[in-house]
């Protein structure tokens, strides 16, 4: 008898028939893998399985969680007040299976070791979009398992948005030996089966980067890149519930006030693999708000930030998944921050940890005392003292922490102005360096602006400018085999981020680097 192995993620189905605006919504779907008759190989897809959708929920932002449960079954845990989780999900659903196979455009009919690959077309004339078969080779000649990171690159209405993939060295061998064996002839590039396009290969392709372009729009790109850099979901996996044909189903046009904020794709956003001496010990609250309560302005990207960060812990510096809180929105809101910070942190760090906290959002000033405050979701400029988080008290709180090491990292600005900085409507921005606490000797602080500086961020990457040089340091010193120390870090990401500042906004600023010179050596 065929074993079932039931994955169970739990998305998008209302809690309620009627609810309300801002009501919390969830629901389930149901997924199969056939099992091999191993329980070795049944725990292996099923872990593989958690593994890909964890990284997936990371990648695209969303508030949840994946666990393994009794048996086999996996449940993966997602919930949203403000969007329709169904919509939000319907990329999580796809296999993500990537493949090169050699093209035959010249048939219409498969023969011997061939088979047929579905194209969608769009007519330029009627908008409509119809199906081509095309022949290709049943043989796969390269995979997608050694793709490193994908992006989609194209502007709204874009009519032909691509995906630029960049392979492993390893990766970027075979492509280059698959290629040399196809020069002057069509290699077709499929998706889950979908035939995107069949370029003709001119010359081997040594440098382990190639486009993919298809009839796709520009948010379909960038669904693409995002799970193609998660990686496959194991091949024996079927979607039972909700029906396949409705999960997938595209979506009304929405009218435009109701399109969501453009979701970009960065060359950061897939954890490197994980370091071969992994942080055991660590212990992190990991903190995005983007979006508030009293409805101040976007910290644009804030949820993504602190959600890839999360998976960099997890999945490269070997942060145990237990260990490592992430509040998003309205998951973070003041009491939150006194739990996890004040509560369930010291509870958990046990002595000789390393302790992280990181906050990506609007930071906010005093501007009759001079002190800082972390503007959590239900954060008021107006009333910072009763709704706000007292960046003293954070160091305070750490500095209790005896034999530990405590890091904190900072993506928001305290000025008053800037996209990442509020300040109670009516009073002025600050033009000056206010008063700042000292963090304590156990204590590293790296934060991304000086106290009278405008924190941005990087547009084109989707991440705050701040964030995405810590990434990138981070994904470069794995790539070395070794996490770096602060000083390091702070070494890479300075300059880089006071340049590009300079550049794309003409403001200056200039990341911060506070601690003794024992916590500047240390690393996360």
């Amino acid at each position: 008898m065929t074993v079932k192995v039931l994955i169970l993620a739990l998305l998008c189905a209302s809690r309620a028939a009627a609810w309300s605006w801002g009501a919390e919504r969830s629901g389930e779907a149901i997924f199969e893998v056939e099992s091999t008759g191993s329980p070795g190989v049944d725990n292996a897809l099923a872990d593989r399985a958690v593994d890909v959708l964890k990284r997936r929920l990371a990648t695209f932002g969303l508030s949840g969680a994946v666990e393994r449960r009794a048996g086999l079954r996996v449940a993966v845990t997602v919930t949203s007040r403000d969007d329709d989780p169904m919509i939000l999900l319907r990329p999580l659903l796809k296999p993500a299976r990537l493949e090169f196979r050699m093209a035959h455009p010249e048939r219409t009919k498969p023969g011997a070791g061939e088979t047929t690959a579905v194209e969608f077309l769009l007519d330029a004339k009627t908008g409509e979009l119809r199906q081509e078969r095309r022949v290709v080779d049943k043989k796969v000649l390269m995979g997608g398992s050694d793709l490193v990171s994908a992006s989609a690159a194209g502007v709204p209405g874009d009519p032909a948005p691509s995906v630029a993939l960049e392979f492993s060295p390893a990766g970027a061998k075979k492509l280059a030996a698959v290629t040399e064996k196809s020069v002057g002839r069509p290699m077709a590039i499929l998706v889950d089966g979908r035939f995107l396009s069949a370029p003709v290969i001119h010359t081997p392709i040594t440098t382990g980067r190639l486009s993919l372009t298809g009839s796709f729009t520009l948010r379909e790109a960038v669904d693409l890149a995002r799970v193609l850099s998660s990686g496959p979901l194991p091949e024996r996996l079927t979607l039972v519930s909700p029906a396949p044909e409705i999960a997938v189903k595209a979506p009304a046009p929405a009218a435009e006030k109701d399109k969501p904020a453009p979701v970009i794709v960065s060359d950061v956003d897939a954890p490197p693999p994980a370091l071969a001496r992994g942080r055991t010990n660590g212990v992190a609250v990991v903190i995005g708000v983007e979006r508030t309560r009293q409805g101040l302005p976007r910290a644009d990207f804030a949820a993504k930030d602190a959600s890839v960060f999360a998976s960099y812990l997890t999945k490269t510096l070997g942060y145990p998944e237990e260990n490592v809180v992430l509040l998003l929105d309205d998951r973070a809101a003041k009491s939150d921050l006194e739990k996890y910070l004040e509560d369930w942190l010291p509870r958990k760090a046990a002595p000789g940890a390393t302790v992280v906290v990181y906050f990506s959002g609007h930071g906010a000033p005093d501007p009759t005392r001079g002190t800082s405050f972390l503007v959590p979701y239900d954060g008021d400029p107006a009333f910072l003292g009763k709704t706000a988080y007292p960046l003293a008290r954070l160091y305070e709180t750490l500095g209790k922490l005896k034999g530990r090491r405590s890091i904190v990292l900072l993506d928001a600005c305290f000025s008053g102005a800037g996209r990442r900085s509020a300040i109670a409507k009516g009073a002025r921005p600050l033009v000056a360096k206010h008063e700042e606490a000292e963090p304590p000797a156990n204590l590293a602080v790296l934060s991304a602006a000086a106290s009278n500086q405008i924190g941005g961020s990087l547009d084109a990457q989707g991440h705050g400018l701040f964030t995405y040089y810590v990434l990138r340091a981070l994904r470069d010193a794995a790539a070395a085999g070794r996490a770096p120390t602060m000083q390091e870090l702070f070494d890479a990401v300075s300059g880089k981020v006071e340049s590009e500042a300079r550049r794309l906004t003409g403001n200056e600023q200039t990341p911060q680097l506070q601690a003794a010179a024992a916590a500047r050596s240390g690393s996360l």
